[in-house]
């Protein structure tokens, strides 16, 4: 459902979408510094053989189509290119601290692991649905994972994957929409690409 493009088109054409934006609101040129950031930490391939980094190009590409619906597009942005460095990449943290402070919080918060241990699903998604940032790149991030698992992930790992669409992600949609009428329309289209997605895999899979 997100873009598949291979990844030097991706990469390009988002690129010079906020050089472009950059010209406008030179907070975007702060996207390109998280760019580089994840060039750096992200260099590794995917289980199926793409670059790493397609994950995160393929999520920003697509918020780049709702985001006049965010409160705050240019940290979405920083923070859906950046979601999984903080996590997989722990020596990140000093330089993520340094070039976003007013941002580091959201790493953190995105991320699973704290203090190297797992926290329950339970206290992360309660503390993704009081996010207007988190929430919206943590949609997107599943969509993405569900999208492109075919072939890749085992049945019962896509099943997982399926089941915590309604256990964890629609309960936190539903809770930040309300908490954030102004990101109405991006929760609706994240729902609706959701459904549409676990519908039509659980269907193929029958």
């Amino acid at each position: 459902m997100l873009n598949t493009t291979e990844y030097k088109k991706l990469r390009l054409s988002f690129r010079y979408w906020i050089l472009g934006k950059a010209e406008e609101n030179k907070y975007y040129f702060r996207v390109l510094k998280a760019l580089n950031i994840a060039e750096k930490y992200h260099t590794g391939e995917r289980k199926d053989g793409s670059p790493e980094l397609i994950h995160q190009y393929s999520i920003v590409s697509y918020l780049r189509t709702i985001h006049k619906s965010f409160i705050n597009p240019v940290d979405v942005f920083i923070v859906a290119i950046l979601h999984d460095t903080y996590e997989d990449y722990p020596e990140s943290e000093e330089e993520l601290k340094k070039e976003f402070p007013d941002l580091f919080d959201y790493f953190v918060r995105i991320s699973k692991v704290r203090n190297g241990e797992k926290i329950s699903y339970q206290q992360y998604f309660g503390e993704m649905q009081e996010c207007d940032v988190c929430s919206i790149v943590k949609l997107t991030d599943r969509i993405h994972n569900i999208s492109t698992m075919i072939d890749v992930f085992s049945l019962e790992k896509q099943d997982k994957y399926l089941e915590e669409v309604d256990l964890y992600f629609f309960p936190m949609l539903k809770h930040a929409k309300r908490l954030f009428p102004e990101q109405e329309n991006a929760y609706e289209n994240l729902k609706s690409i959701l459904t549409v997605l676990k519908e039509t895999i659980k269907n193929i899979r029958q």
